[in-house]
């Protein structure tokens, strides 16, 4: 305690200070739709709840919430104990169309894709059929393709067509971190001509095991 002019002190009685710390709450998705945290303030005092929304764009779902909240509860009570990082997770289905004799395998397979996951689509030709093309949202005829969902409800088409007398069809499938070079590439060979398939790891941590099929 001090005189008024600051000359003469003498030890005041205690005080207890009780300091409640803020924190921060970052609400962010890859796409696919918006996040909001309700109340909107730029931190929150310590064990403060808060409510985050997750609202999908069109032709998108709220899939779960990662990060420091977990879950499908959609708003959901976050309580705000330390800094928070959320994100929400939208996802949509990717559709397939099959002209000809044949199938459509995603890898991996699922009811509704992350915003920026990708998938491999293959072509798997029926006996007596091979794959021609691709249309939608994959092109060419190179089979096994990759496809990274940034956009909802695509649809992915495959075309095949019989083989000739005189032809077989040859599909590759690689599983695990590799891909399988194919000289000469054709979806369709004439009996007795000759491929070279090669198996190349991803990167070195990987290598190749076995072939099958």
């Amino acid at each position: 305690a001090l005189t008024s002019d600051f000359l003469q002190s003498e030890p005041g009685p205690a005080v207890d200070v009780q300091i409640v710390p803020f924190y921060p709450v970052s609400l962010t998705t890859p796409g696919g739709g918006s996040g909001t945290v309700s109340p909107a303030l730029a931190s929150y005092l310590s064990n403060s709840v808060v409510t985050l929304t997750a609202t999908p764009n069109s032709g998108w779902s709220f899939l779960r919430w990662e990060g420091d909240a977990a879950g499908t509860n959609n708003p959901l009570a976050l309580t705000v104990n330390a800094p928070k990082t959320v994100r929400a997770i939208f996802g949509t289905p990717v559709a397939r169309n099959v002209v000809g004799g044949g199938v459509v395998v995603f890898e991996p397979e699922r009811a509704a894709y992350d915003f920026g996951s990708k998938l491999r689509a293959v072509a798997i030709p029926n006996a007596g059929a091979y794959f021609v093309v691709w249309s939608g949202a994959l092109s060419g005829s190179t089979n096994a393709q990759e496809l990274t969902v940034t956009q909802p409800g695509q649809t992915v088409s495959a075309l095949f067509t019989a083989l000739a007398g005189n032809q077989v069809s040859l599909v590759v499938r690689s599983f695990g971190p590799g891909s399988v070079t194919i000289t000469p590439y054709k979806n369709a060979y004439t009996l007795g001509e000759v491929a070279r398939l090669e198996a190349v790891p991803a990167d070195g941590t990987n290598q190749f095991l076995v072939w099958a099929g």
